[in-house]
């Protein structure tokens, strides 16, 4: 169920992806832009898609993964989605302060470092609730 969930983004994430480059190919007929221009900015984008997708979908994963890990708390699910929402929203002002501040590149190391403490904080959990229940099965 979970693959074929995983399939149904990916296709709608296509959809939404080619759908308007389809409507601006319609609107405007390449015939208007020399051909190098042309291949140039679909090569571009081709290349920005390609190289932004497969990290933008891990990073979507981050939010379903630690709530699958407090599921049995139903009463806080409020909660992580309200903050999920507001961390969201405070997230990208923050860094688009500390891209002018400090540099894109630092700005991006610094998140490499956030996702890399969230991935092992989720393993963690999780080890540390298998633990639990192998100790909890002895008893």
């Amino acid at each position: 169920m979970t693959q074929l969930l995983i399939v149904l983004a990916l296709c709608a994430c296509a959809y939404y992806i080619i759908t308007p480059f389809v409507r601006l190919a319609r609107q405007m007929p390449l015939s208007t832009l020399t051909p190098p221009v042309t291949y140039f900015c679909a090569i571009r984008i081709l290349l920005s898609v390609l190289l932004l997708a497969p990290p933008a979908f891990c990073m979507g994963m981050m939010f379903p993964l630690g709530l699958s890990i407090w599921r049995r708390h139903s009463e806080l699910l409020p909660f992580f989605w309200s903050a999920n929402g507001i961390t969201s929203m405070f997230a990208s002002v923050l860094g688009m302060a500390l891209s002018i501040e400090f540099g894109i590149a630092k700005t991006y190391a610094l998140g490499v470092c956030f996702y890399v403490v969230c991935v092992i904080t989720i393993g963690l959990s999780r080890q540390a609730s298998c633990m639990g229940r192998v100790q909890h099965s002895v008893n």
